[in-house]
């Protein structure tokens, strides 16, 4: 091999090298046992918490990666417990603050994705309790931490309060300004918005069964631009708490419950809380945004099946209004016309989607597990048959967790998602459990004596369930829909490839929630905004199909949106179909698993879920080399022209950029982009664009 090759090669091996060598970032896990302290690190976040006079507190935390010295070290509760040893109705709630010791602090073995995992272990003097802090540490700025809380007494103690994580963020008095969901009404999914935390105690929580937001909070520090970014791993009723004084601020987060406790701990078992997964940060929004993604995509995400990832669904829905067919006529002959124009259209999974499909009866709303003989004749997999013959997957909706569900006994939520992905042979299963199920469900139960409520004990059954049937199907993909939008927690996406964001369809609201929702979620574990479930598509055809595709989700193409024959297809609207169908395929879904988000409208750093009349979203490779941004006039503006500005892109690259509105292409430079923008004139609203850019 010639010398100036050879050297070539070394060059390039070195910065392959490099480059992975970079992206394993620092953790290390300092313990001072002598002083019963523990030093997390994780990229460049540093958090230090240790016992102090029988507290287990958190001291410090900083984002820089080093430790300012002197330094202020905080006293407040790394973790809050609460108890009652008496179901007696007028037995008080014995808060355990003190009284802890320290047993061991080891660090447990990685975890399958490479986290390292440390465990702190307390006992109490006050009661006979044993509490395991575990700590994952996975090389971003977040930190796990969840609890398991032992009974080591000789009778049952309720647990009526817990915050898996609390303490002090920041030591000194500054202006804090708190992003969380504002709306916790009927699918009011993906309302994000900013709040100037005052002082004293502000608190945030959500009463609502089914919950269509989610427990998570970023506060900003706005006199040193740091950020804490925090989600709980719990679907249902939650309460978090931020304490602002002339000392600093002070946070507190976890689970409530409702007629009863939260949970009834036996003598000797051991329960595990949900877990909070904390991002401290320093830079911007999109900074922190795209760190919580990371960590999500590094140790949360369900792993995909590669072929089943990210397909283009055609969905035939049965229970909302807007129907093509519905009653006797929602059959398998006129289900298989459709097939016919899913595949022409260039979608990959047909989803049956609704409740009709299905025979009534049982402890539950429908058995099932067998379709209607009258619109099914030869079974649903006469038609899974054809379905494949057309190239497409097939997809079920079903109710697994149906009326009377804790007090019916077997079968369980496992033998019934079990028995329906046999009996049907299907390719991807869609949970819900419905509205008007909450309403049914009693929500406290009688446990040794203590009133508890169903919640905590109902979702670590259904954890169960969920973790048994991927491992026994890991060619099935399953996408959770409850209620139409609720559980979009990290607890219940570990659990489920997809989510589903929900049925409601205005204009307006989906680009706001699908805003909202990315903020705390990558947008590959969603699908996309759509329409045609429950409101009328806007007139503007390319405005739905860039809705449907280029969106950053797993794009739904609902079946009200083109004819159920293809012969009533119009030639023009069945070439714009295929044109985004083709285009997310080839373009966007290859970025979809790693994109960085950045947020322009109506979301951003000082923006709110409801802010002005533009949604703009750009979505970018990590190493700029790609990106697209999509942008819509959602309502009244200013303007008509929205300048939009790219962050996603790099200033010292050259870019094709692609005007899809007129089909044309130019050169521009990063720099150019970056620092002049792209006017974009939409007279009309539900009018849109779309920019693809390409280094060259």
């Amino acid at each position: 091999m010639p010398i100036r090759i050879m050297i070539m090669v070394i060059i390039v091996m070195s910065l392959v090298n490099s480059a992975a060598f970079a992206a394993q970032a620092f953790v290390d896990i300092n313990v001072k046992p002598s002083d019963h302290e523990v030093r997390y690190t994780s990229g460049k976040t540093i958090y230090v918490e240790g016992l102090v006079d029988g507290r287990w507190v958190g001291r410090y935390w900083t984002p820089t990666g080093r430790i300012n010295s002197p330094y202020q070290l905080g006293a407040d509760d790394a973790f809050h417990v609460e108890f009652k040893n008496s179901p007696d109705q007028d037995a008080k709630s014995i808060s355990l603050s003190k009284g802890w010791k320290w047993v061991s602090g080891v660090e447990a073995p990685k975890t399958e994705r490479g986290a390292r995992h440390f465990v702190v272990e307390l006992s109490n003097t006050q009661l006979p309790v044993r509490v395991k802090a575990h700590t994952l540490l996975d090389g971003t700025s977040v930190l796990t931490r969840w609890l398991q809380i032992t009974n080591t007494g000789s009778k049952s103690v309720a647990l009526t309060s817990v915050a898996p994580w609390s303490g002090q963020l920041w030591n000194k008095d500054a202006p804090v300004t708190a992003g969380y969901s504002i709306i916790q009404g009927y699918q009011k999914t993906g309302s994000f918005a900013w709040r100037e935390l005052q002082s004293g105690t502000t608190t945030v929580q959500n009463l609502n069964d089914p919950c269509y937001d989610d427990p998570y909070f970023i506060l900003r520090n706005e006199s040193n631009h740091e950020y804490f970014f925090g989600q709980l791993a719990w679907p249902s009723l939650y309460s978090m708490e931020f304490s602002k004084t002339k000392d600093g601020l002070s946070f507190k987060i976890g689970p409530i419950a409702v007629g009863g406790a939260l949970r009834v701990i036996a003598p000797g078992e051991t329960v595990t809380t949900p877990a909070l997964h904390l991002c401290h940060s320093a830079g911007d929004f999109d900074g922190v945004v795209q760190e919580m993604h990371e960590h999500i995509r590094r140790s949360v995400l369900v792993k995909n099946q590669a072929k089943h990832s990210y397909r283009v669904e055609y969905i035939a829905n049965s229970d909302t209004g807007a129907c093509l067919y519905k009653g006797d006529d929602f059959n398998e002959s006129n289900l298989r016309s459709c097939a016919d124009v899913a595949a022409t259209i260039g979608a990959e999974t047909f989803l049956i989607d609704g409740p009709f499909w299905a025979e009534t009866g049982g402890n539950h709303d429908y058995l099932w597990e067998k379709a209607v003989p009258k619109l099914f004749p030869g079974g649903m997999r006469s038609f899974r048959d054809y379905v494949h013959e057309k190239g497409l997957l097939l997809g079920l909706y079903c109710r697994t967790e149906g009326r009377n569900m804790l007090t019916s006994g077997e079968p369980d939520t496992y033998q019934y998602i079990k028995k329906i992905v046999d009996t049907h042979g299907i390719d991807l299963y869609r949970h819900d459990t419905s509205e008007d199920q909450w309403g049914f469900w009693v929500h406290s139960l009688k446990q040794d004596g203590f009133d508890e409520c169903i919640m905590w004990r109902h979702h670590d059954t259904f954890y169960k369930a969920c973790e048994r049937i991927h491992k026994e199907y890991p060619g099935v993909t399953f996408q959770q829909a409850a209620a139409g939008g609720a559980r979009s927690d990290l607890a219940t996406v570990a659990r489920y490839h997809e989510s589903f964001q929900s049925d409601v369809t205005d204009d307006r609201f989906i680009y706001q929630a699908m805003a909202g929702f990315s903020v705390y979620l990558p947008p590959e574990v969603m699908q996309s905004a759509y329409f045609g479930m429950s409101a009328a598509a806007p007139a503007d055809k390319t405005t739905v199909m860039r809705s449907i595709f280029t969106l950053g989700n797993v794009p739904c193409f609902y079946w009200t949106l083109a004819p159920g024959k293809v012969s009533e297809m119009k030639p023009e609207d069945l070439t714009l179909a295929r044109k985004y169908t083709e285009l997310y395929k080839s373009f966007i879904r290859p970025l979809l698993p790693t994109c960085k988000v950045f947020h322009h409208a109506p979301i951003n750093s000082t923006g709110n879920w409801d802010t002005g009349g533009w949604f703009a979203m750009e979505y970018a490779a990590p190493d700029r080399g790609k990106g697209w941004v999509t942008i819509v006039r959602i309502g009244p503006a200013d303007s008509d022209t929205y300048l939009f500005k790219p962050r996603g892109l790099d200033r010292g690259k050259t870019y094709r950029v692609t005007f899809d509105s007129a089909g044309e292409k130019a050169k521009m430079s990063g720099m150019d982009l970056v620092r002049d923008g792209l006017p974009v004139r939409l007279e009309s609203v539900m009018s849109s664009e779309l920019l693809l850019f390409e280094a060259q």
